[in-house]
């Protein structure tokens, strides 16, 4: 009787047991998908912020460098000259706002990262080292190797190449994007006008003599206005639909 007792028991208890572990594991996976939600609740809003950041560096940087180009306007002079050391205050200046500006690429990377296709991954990548390349050229250019003369074979003129192969590789990586934006609904056709034009105002403002850095600046004002203002809507939007 004490067997058969224990045998019901140990039967039951075992019975027991298992329904506690099918139990845990059922119950397992909601605690799980909550914590994840939670987690990518978090991380989105997380990345918003630094988006934002993004786009409000690459907005001011923008700004304050067509700010400076129409104060300080033409000042080239030989090297050695007063109106040279304002010509080397300027563009000392400007690489550094280049290197913000390079922001709004970065933050346009991460709004349409989850939309992307590997050819915009990639030709956004190709601006956005392309774009940090003209800063490190105009950098080198006017912080490095200032003292060296003009039209020689030197480090100078390396550094100035430096910075037209780079925005050579931006204009064409925005020009090819543009194309691509025409078949693509998500994007006005004023929004497109940014990247085809990029590279021909960029070509007539070289040969005009005028400043070299307004297109990039003028670029990285149009597209942080229009990301800010438009587009964080519309990523919401597909955020809530998914």
């Amino acid at each position: 009787m004490c067997r058969y007792l224990l045998r019901i028991t140990g039967l039951y208890c075992k019975r027991c047991w298992i329904t506690k572990i099918l139990q845990i594991k059922a119950d397992a996976p909601k605690e799980t998908s909550a914590q994840l939600k939670h987690l990518n609740g978090g991380h989105m809003n997380q990345q918003k912020k630094h988006i934002q950041i993004l786009n409000i560096a690459g907005l001011l940087s923008g700004l304050v460098a067509v700010v400076s180009i129409i104060i300080v306007g033409d000042t080239y002079g030989v090297p050695g000259t007063s109106a040279y050391q304002t010509y080397e205050s300027f563009n000392r200046i400007m690489a550094v706002l280049i290197l913000l500006e390079s922001c709004a690429i970065a933050a346009f990377y991460m709004q349409r990262q989850h939309l992307m296709g590997t050819v915009e991954k990639i030709l956004l990548s190709a601006t956005f080292v392309a774009w940090l390349g003209m800063a490190v050229g105009t950098a080198a250019e006017f912080w490095l190797f200032s003292d060296q003369p003009y039209g020689a074979n030197n480090m100078r003129s390396f550094a100035f190449s430096t910075f037209s192969v780079s925005s050579l590789i931006v204009g064409l990586s925005l020009l090819i994007l543009g194309l691509r934006y025409i078949r693509n609904s998500q994007f006005p056709r004023y929004y497109v006008v940014f990247f085809l034009l990029y590279l021909p105002l960029d070509i007539v403002l070289f040969f005009s003599g005028q400043s070299i850095f307004l297109t990039s600046a003028l670029f990285s004002i149009l597209i942080t206005t229009f990301t800010l203002i438009s587009y964080l809507p519309y990523t919401r939007k597909n955020q809530n639909v998914a």
